[in-house]
Order: C-alpha cells, then structure tokens, then sequence
C-alpha cells in the first residue's frame, strides 16, 4: 500500500553532508557495507541467481552480464561465454542495496568512489506522510460499511498508523489531490532542472528583455489580452540555475529502499513470481498461487501489499507480453470469467476489446496486429509567430486541433530477460535449469490401485540449464524428486530434444 510513502515514513535517510571517502579502492565488501551512504562500484554478479537485484542503467535491465544485455543476447541456443571483466556491472548504488547483494553472491571487484553520512533518521517525512494519508482515507470514504464496521475500520487505522479519521465521506477529487501528494514529494526532490518556465508580463520591455537575453530559450510566446503577454522559456544553461530544492540523495534513498521492499517480497516467491513493475506501487507481483506456501502480507496498512483481484475471486490465467502490456482471466466466485486487458498506448475501443482472444494469442505465439487508434494533433504549420530565427515560435494554444487516424502495431516486447519454456536473466547459467541441454523432463507414474496400473502424469518440468552433477542433483532435491533412481519411473520418462526429432532415455 503506497510503497513510496510507506519508505519516506518508516525507513531511514541520510542526514547533513556527505563524507568522501579519501582511499575508497582499499575498502572490501564487508566494509564497503558497514556505511550509511550512494558508491560507485564494479562487481560481478552471479551466475546462478534467478531474480535479480542490481539494475544496469541506460535502458534500464537486471541481468547477470554487462555484454549479454548490451548486446540483448536473447536467442535461446546462445548461452553466455564471456569472461567475468566482459560479464561485471559498473554503476552507482546505495549501500543498503549493495549490502543486501553481496548476500546473494554479487562479488565486490573495486570500489572507485564513496560518499557516505555519519547520521540518519528515521521517518523523516513521517508527519507529511499522515498528513495525506488521513486525507486520503478519510476522502476514500467507507463504502458498505454499517456503524459498527465503521467504528472498528477507524480504530484499527489508529491502531496501525496513530491517525485518527474524522469526517470519512467519499471525495474522488480530494482523494486524488491526496493521493497525488503522497506519491510525487520525492520525486521533485530529484527532478531535472531543466524545466520550462511561464511567467506572464505586462510590459515591452520585460517582454522584450527575456526574447533577447541569451541565457534563456524562449519556447512559446502568447498574448493575453491587450496588456499582458505568456512566455514559456527555460534556460540553456540549465546547470546555472539549479532547483533550489534538489536533493538526489532523498530520491536515491527513496527508490533503493523501496526495491528492497519489493525484492524481499520477490524473494519470498522465488520462481512462482511470474511478473511485476519495478516497483509495483504498493501492489502483488503477480505469482502462481500455492496452497500452504508464503505469500507477502496483505492488508491496507503502509508496508502491507493489496491484491488487485476482489475478495471471493481468482486470477486463473495470466498472460505478459512486456511492460505495462498484459491480460488475465478473472473467476468469480460463481465461477463466471471475465478479461482485464492492460496495454499502454493504444485506447482499448470496443472493438478491440472483442478481439481479446486475438490479443492474447499474439502475445502467447508472437506475430503482431494492427489496431485501428485516433489521435488529437494541432496544426502547428498554421500557427506561427513572428521573431528572431532562432525563436521563431508557434502559438500552441490557438492552433487548431484536428483528429488523425492511424494504427498502432500491437505486439510482445520482451527485452528484460531471455526468453524459453519460461524466463531466465541474462547469463543465468544455473537457475534451477540444466546447462548444456535444453529438453523437457514428462514422467509418468505407474501406481497401484486395487487391481489395476494407473498411470498418472507425475511432473512436467522445463529442464534448460546445468553446468555439473552437484547442480543436478541439487535440482533433484529441490524438487523432492526422491523416485528419481527408482526402477519404477525409469521406462516412463521422454526427453524431446529442440528440433524435430524425439528419443526415449532413462533417468539414472
């Protein structure tokens, strides 16, 4: 539940000014994670590690080797063979998240620089952080509650989060203003300083001063009325003028404790994890559901995580084909089905949304669609206003608006990880998976019932990589598969190579 809010109020953040470290290539892991503070570093993840932590900018992956995402080395007979200097990650991180990864095998190379805080606090922004969330749960209202599921809602929020709801009447607009608040306050503590900027003046000369002062770009320029004029202008040397209240710290902090939150959530899943945003937002990864197994907590407290499918409900199927573009079936609780399609970018019309199994098959099997969208575009060409060359402008707000028709291509994109039977990161040489083959184990028991042999499907599992007999065997045990050396099981079991061909084989 607002994952972001729930760090700015319970997690900690650096206090006062950084402290460089003068000799940071002499620390090793161990000291490296004893400090409270953002380094640049070079590490080499592990080779057998199935959901990430350290992400590698540019485009934005998390992957096990530096050349294999460079390259997007996705095709599933290629395997990487680079060598660790080819393979390690060079980037900037805090250490509580460096901390965390060299708990799960990441190993320090060199440490280039570090700039760490002798004090920090917790909830620093805890009071701003109530502030909002009393206004949003008091705006959110109570729908279906009687008196007494009232009372108890408003004590146990109390009890939880120490504010007291007054007036809880439903407010969409004061919840959104609340939510809005909530969300986006670290975000303008790290945002660029490039922005464009508005003023309105109400003489030539101010007018005229900011068309001719080269420090400044002007981007639009619109009178209002007879007596004042809009400009909108940034600066071209926007590192001059830096926001005056820019602190990257608060948002790196913000962002890395949130990710922890979330990879302990991941973590706790493991390989039943089938997809989530980077950082979910306060909301369920979505995982396969298995009786008697952990799942993250759920409530509607800060720290808690809320589940997208209603109460009495249940997702039987689930279907991604890359960032915020999936679809899943919903079950009620009379078993009637319905389809939530999710796809940034292109306006799901009615139309498209009766040719949902046609989507859903393309993001299944590949292949693309063309979907017919429409798009408000203004005519700049006949709006153009008069200045230097260099600042010739058009007036965007009395530009007409016209409606285009085009289609959009409808398709997977999937370049995070690599892509087989199921996903694997990139350079992930052992992840429950074989090394050198790739097939798929089906076994077939043969039991006892009475007075006949009944056979039964016993496991299907997709068998990708592994490197040695210790990490077969180590997949055996993680799969209790303790008929394995059995006689019983050893005339049962296929193993379909890629290609087109088939062989039967035992399992000893």
């Amino acid at each position: 539940v607002s994952l972001y809010p729930t760090v700015q109020s319970k997690d900690p953040y650096p206090i006062g000014h950084p402290v460089h470290h003068p000799t940071p290539q002499t620390l090793d892991s161990d000291a490296l994670a004893s400090y409270f503070g953002i380094s640049k570093v070079t590490v080499l993840p592990p080779s057998d590690l199935h959901i990430l932590l350290l992400p590698y900018r540019k485009k934005l992956f998390v992957g096990l080797c530096r050349t294999c995402m460079e390259q997007q080395q996705q095709c599933s007979g290629e395997y990487c063979h680079h060598s660790d200097q080819e393979r390690a990650l060079t980037g900037t991180w805090a250490t509580p998240e460096l901390r965390k990864a060299f708990q799960l095998g990441y190993r320090l190379q060199v440490v280039h620089s570090l700039a760490y805080w002798t004090e920090q606090r917790t909830g620093l922004f805890s009071d701003y952080v109530s502030t909002f969330l009393k206004l949003k749960a008091e705006s959110s209202g109570s729908p279906g509650m009687s008196d007494e599921d009232k009372a108890a809602y408003i004590a146990d929020f109390y009890a939880k989060e120490g504010v007291t709801l007054d007036k809880v009447e439903p407010n969409p607009g004061l919840r959104f203003v609340a939510k809005i608040f909530l969300n986006s306050l670290w975000g303008h503590f790290c945002q660029h300083d490039d922005l464009t900027s508005t003023e309105i003046v109400s003489s030539y000369e101010d007018w005229l001063a900011r068309l001719t002062d080269p420090n400044l770009k002007v981007k639009a320029c619109e009178p209002i009325g007879s007596e004042f004029m809009l400009l909108e202008y940034r600066h071209r040397y926007f590192n001059q003028w830096p926001f005056r209240y820019s602190n990257v710290p608060i948002g790196v902090f913000t962002t890395t404790q949130a990710q922890l939150r979330l990879y302990e959530a991941l973590e706790g899943l493991g390989e039943r994890a089938i997809c989530c945003d980077t950082d979910s937002k306060g909301r369920l990864p979505a995982f396969r559901d298995s009786e008697g197994q952990w799942e993250p907590p759920h409530g509607t407290s800060l720290g808690m995580w809320t589940d997208e499918v209603p109460a009495g409900s249940r997702m039987t199927d689930f279907v991604s084909g890359g960032p915020k573009l999936y679809t899943y079936i919903v079950e009620n609780a009379a078993g009637v089905p319905s389809q939530v399609l999710k796809c940034k970018g292109i306006r799901l019309t009615p139309e498209i949304r009766e040719s949902s199994d046609d989507l859903r098959n393309t993001l299944l099997h590949g292949g693309s669609l063309q979907l017919p969208q429409f798009q408000f575009r203004r005519d700049k060409a006949s709006s153009w206003v008069a200045g230097t060359p260099e600042q010739l402008r058009y007036r965007w707000a009395t530009a007409p608006i016209h409606t285009v028709s085009m289609d959009k291509t409808f398709q997977r994109v999937l370049t995070k990880r690599v892509y087989e039977a199921c996903s694997r990161p990139y350079a992930c040489q052992f992840c429950a998976y074989l090394r050198e083959m790739s097939l798929v184990l089906r076994c077939v028991s043969t039991t006892r019932e009475g007075d006949e042999d009944v056979e039964k499907p016993y496991l299907q599992a997709n068998i990708i990589r592994m490197r040695t007999d210790d990490k077969r065997e180590k997949l055996i045990r993680e799969l209790q598969l303790d008929w394995v050396n059995t006689s019983s099981f050893q005339e049962g079991i296929q193993i379909y190579w890629p290609g087109n061909w088939s062989s039967s084989a035992h399992l000893q």
